[in-house]
């Protein structure tokens, strides 16, 4: 008969008792408890990626730690950082609203699991209760049974996958424990997790709230899996090109402050932009399109962000309306600028296949002898026929595309912007123009900057 570490040799959970630190996945509900400061590890940090000196905290490390019997460190920046107190011996994660700990995720059991504490021989155990079982280092552990936390184990909700970006997976970390790299490299020390703010190809982007400065920046969690290359080797350049774009300063492009690692993943902190994206604001407009003069005033500081970082040998791949962000003023800030750099091609073209109308040709058709930073002219130009009509022109994946410029007769636009528009879907990208070259067009000379 297995052991039931809620009745036997466990403390016993109450569920009348008041619960601290309770958070609801779902929702990303920010905290505002000054105890959820994590506390441990050491920043993993190089001289590519850097963590923070936490020499002055260490008066708070150890009056905290004391009254804390571990942490469950989130693998992904959309799952909460779970403070286990030692006011509560007994945590019940799951689905129910009941948990202590809430993850709703159809993956999660209803009462999934159950991490307890014993005082008197300074031990964690865990019990399965799930359906979909829970995992410990990647081994079940099996409904019912029960099994001791050594080490930094990492428990997953779930089987693993093989994309780990996607699964429900935290790293139990005891005050003990010294010498373990921390999960974030730091950054859940440095900074309080609120709400994410979205997901996408790349990764999970958050607000964060730097906890000396108040400061509120975004975070965005790249898996390390996405910049393997094809042989599975994890790319020895990535750190190098993730520094070389903290060092880029334009106020048309989205500016990164700093980088954490751990051994899964990247934490890239950046500029938050809070005006929304410039999809949405497209959609937002009288008849769900902009109109020339605003469309021009965006297309110029676009490109003028283009050319800058284009100069400083980035291009961007996958520029699209979603990965322009407006500022309140309505001032446009390119994001993920370099990312699509990082990643070997198949990968890439995996991670965006699900928006291909933005793409140039050669792009789509992968050609072996590679593609230049043209290819941010045409997928620009795609983006300029959105603001314009409020839909793209190319709707077809991987066939031969010709622009067609008398579908935009009906939106009562110039003769510069459909010449300009010619000029940027050219098909062949030794005859189109480059972003450099569009800056000097004269629909873009005259009167760029007409709100």
């Amino acid at each position: 008969m297995e052991t039931d570490m809620r009745s036997h040799d466990f403390p016993q959970r109450n569920s009348l008792d008041p619960v601290e630190g309770k958070d609801l996945v779902s929702l990303s509900t920010p905290s505002t408890d000054s105890e959820d400061i994590s506390m441990l590890g050491e920043a993993l940090g190089d001289n590519e990626c850097k963590g923070h000196d936490r020499s002055a905290d260490s008066s708070l490390l150890a009056s905290e730690s004391s009254q804390i019997w571990g942490w469950l460190y989130p693998c992904a920046l959309d799952l909460p950082l779970f403070t286990c107190r030692k006011s509560q011996l007994v945590y019940l994660m799951g689905r129910s609203l009941s948990c202590d700990f809430i993850i709703r995720n159809p993956k999660v059991s209803a009462e999934h699991c159950t991490v307890a504490y014993l005082p008197d021989i300074d031990a964690v155990r865990i019990q399965d209760h799930s359906t979909n079982g829970t995992f410990v280092n990647g081994r079940l552990i099996g409904r019912g049974k029960l099994e001791v936390l050594s080490g930094s184990p990492e428990i997953s909700f779930g089987r693993p996958g093989d994309n780990r970006g996607d699964d429900i997976r935290f790293i139990f970390r005891h005050p003990g424990d010294q010498n373990d790299e921390v999960l974030g490299g730091g950054l859940y020390q440095e900074y309080q997790q609120l709400e994410v703010l979205g997901k996408g190809g790349f990764g999970v982007v958050r607000r964060l709230h730097h906890r000396k400065t108040g400061q509120l920046v975004a975070a965005k969690m790249l898996a390390k899996t996405q910049f393997l290359d094809s042989r599975g080797s994890f790319g020895g350049n990535t750190g190098n090109e993730i520094n070389i774009m903290m060092k880029l300063h334009h106020p048309n492009i989205v500016q990164f402050f700093n980088c954490y690692q751990d051994t899964g993943s990247f934490y890239i902190v950046m500029e938050l932009v809070d005006g929304g994206d410039l999809l949405r604001h497209i959609h937002q407009q009288p008849g769900g399109h902009m109109k020339e003069p605003e469309t021009k005033t965006v297309t110029c500081l676009v490109c003028q962000g283009l050319a800058y970082i284009h100069a400083q040998g980035i291009t961007h791949r996958d520029l699209k309306p979603e990965n322009i962000l407006l500022t309140r003023d309505g001032i446009p800030k390119i994001a993920d600028f370099g990312l699509a750099k990082m990643v070997d091609s198949q990968t890439f073209l995996k991670t965006v296949c699900g928006t291909p109308a933005y793409l140039a040709p050669e792009v789509l058709n992968d050609l072996p002898t590679g593609y230049s930073p043209k290819v941010d002219s045409w997928s620009m130009a795609v983006i300029v026929y959105t603001m314009l009509t409020g839909h793209s022109n190319f709707h077809r994946r991987f066939q031969h595309r010709v622009y067609n410029s008398k579908s935009l007769i009906e939106f009562n636009v110039s003769e510069e912007v459909q010449n300009w528009l010619v000029a940027m879907l050219k098909s062949d990208a030794t005859v189109r123009l480059s972003i450099e070259e569009a800056l000097l067009h004269p629909w873009l000379l005259t009167d760029k900057f007409d709100p």
